[in-house]
């Protein structure tokens, strides 16, 4: 990253293709290997996470294509109600929980995310497409499906990754 500075002194985050010098490290037998730039716009994958400063228009895409993708195999599978049910809170759930807490979609972005695959797995779990959406995310004991909104997982998520490192002294010392 590169940081270009206000006349008042405040940082801005540089927008350039070509790296402001060129950055070079060196191997275990001394020759310089060079680093490749990848412009601030453009988005770089961590541990599945597409990370991109300012932008998550890429990280959008790729959560929508394995919903997508969740609702194509479920659609076109012969799961039974709860084969359906497993598959939503054991493999759906997790794959796509994975990114939630580290981005900040807004809920009207991760409904568009999760239209298709919940549509299926409501239908597959044998519930009518048109069930009111307090029911789908209600709990059982109230009669609802405990299906879950991206939304809210990734609230979570984001809760539950401050108190973990409030909560470590160790990390809020650097």
């Amino acid at each position: 990253m590169h940081y270009d500075f206000a006349d008042s002194g405040a940082p801005v985050l540089s927008v350039d293709d070509e790296p402001p010098f060129p950055l070079e490290v060196k191997d275990s037998h001394g020759n310089p290997v060079p680093v490749t730039h990848v412009p601030n716009s453009q988005a770089i994958k961590y541990l599945g996470f597409l990370k991109c400063i300012g932008n998550q228009t890429q990280q959008k895409a790729a959560l929508m294509k394995k919903a997508d993708d969740y609702a194509r195999v479920v659609n076109c599978s012969p799961l039974s109600r709860r084969c359906a049910n497993i598959f939503y809170r054991g493999i759906y759930k997790l794959s796509v929980d994975y990114v939630l807490p580290l981005t900040y979609f807004s809920e009207k972005e991760l409904g568009e995310v999760q239209k298709k695959a919940h549509t299926a797995f409501v239908t597959k779990c044998g519930y009518c497409r048109k069930t009111p959406l307090k029911v789908i995310y209600g709990p059982s004991r109230l009669g609802g499906t405990e299906f879950f909104h991206l939304y809210d997982l990734q609230g979570y998520g984001q809760v539950s990754s401050f108190l973990k490192y409030w909560r470590t002294p160790s990390l809020a010392t650097y």
